[in-house]
């Protein structure tokens, strides 16, 4: 990987072996889910509410603010709600009134889920008949 590569992944912000063949990644999907060295990445501004944060590398898609439950989001080309968005999950009622963040990865993105909050990180995007 040369020099301006490893600079615009920020690898120096991962686990892995440059000596390996492809650096100690088996896959593209090991790679894309590399480990964090210890206190990479931290989440600024923790309890701050008007901050929003990504949990991978991405390029903002869109926001959408004051979210219903059934409102109409598009996930990858298909109609989506707040409630289907969260897999039906009862809590789901608690994001009434809050924003979505939509992001869109590319192929050189970090696709690991970065989270301090594993209770939140629990919801899977299930869009579509229940």
């Amino acid at each position: 990987m040369c020099a301006d590569a490893q600079k615009k992944l920020h690898m120096d912000n991962y686990i892995y072996d440059k000596d390996a063949p492809y650096w100690g990644f088996n896959s593209w999907n090991d790679f894309f889910t590399r480990k964090r060295r210890d206190g990479a990445r931290s989440i600024d501004h923790v309890n701050h509410h008007s901050v929003i944060v990504s949990s991978a590398d991405s390029t903002v898609f869109q926001v959408q603010r004051n979210v219903r439950e059934m409102g109409q989001f598009w996930i990858k080309t298909q109609p989506c709600s707040l409630r289907e968005m969260l897999n039906y999950n009862p809590r789901a009622k608690r994001f009434v009134g809050g924003d979505v963040y939509q992001a869109f990865l590319c192929a050189v993105d970090y696709h690991g889920l970065l989270s301090d909050f594993p209770e939140e990180s629990q919801y899977s995007v299930q869009c579509g008949k229940r």
